[in-house]
């Protein structure tokens, strides 16, 4: 069983990065995105969606109600680049994050690609929808030696606690890390 190591090592990034580097781009990343990231096609090195802004941005529907970050954090950690988005400050609720492998290129991928997302309530287990059950990540452009990271995503996710699930939907991100 892949998943529980899954789970447990983005729930580990997730909670546990304290050298993750903080960027605060704007104070409304839903406006100031020019592009709406509303996906793309394409499969493994193909090229997808992700909107054409190059303002640090997070956003989607959880199910169906609008989602945007103001703060961000993403960091590579135990092989894989960890991206974190907040409404307010660092570490404040409701969040969202994504987890990708260091040197995945454009296409579109699942979790059995060791790609994850996770939607967080609070830091108690209770709330935190980790399992990507369904739904893709489409990277449209990581460029590794800037440390820059587009696309797009639209999955579902589940808690593993009470086995309830979100949609996440109409995902786009434009995200730096260390």
């Amino acid at each position: 069983m892949k998943h529980p190591i899954s789970i447990l090592l983005l729930l580990a990034v997730f909670v546990l990065s304290p050298s993750c580097t903080k960027t605060k781009e704007s104070p409304d990343p839903a406006s100031s995105s020019s592009g709406n990231g509303s996906g793309g096609s394409g499969g493994r090195g193909g090229s997808g969606g992700g909107g054409s802004s190059t303002t640090v941005h997070l956003t989607c529907k959880i199910n169906g109600s609008a989602y945007a970050a103001q703060s961000f954090e993403g960091n590579i950690f135990m092989g894989s680049i960890s991206l974190n988005s907040f409404p307010q400050g660092t570490w404040t609720y409701p969040n969202v994050g994504l987890t990708i492998p260091v040197g995945t290129g454009p296409g579109t991928y699942t979790q059995g690609d060791g790609v994850l997302a996770v939607y967080s309530e609070s830091a108690n287990p209770a709330d935190i929808w980790n399992l990507m059950t369904a739904g893709t990540v489409t990277i449209s452009s990581h460029d590794e030696t800037a440390k820059e990271i587009k696309g797009s995503f639209s999955c579902t996710v589940k808690n593993l606690m009470s086995g309830d699930s979100k949609d996440l939907t109409e995902g786009s991100f434009y995200m730096k890390y260390n």
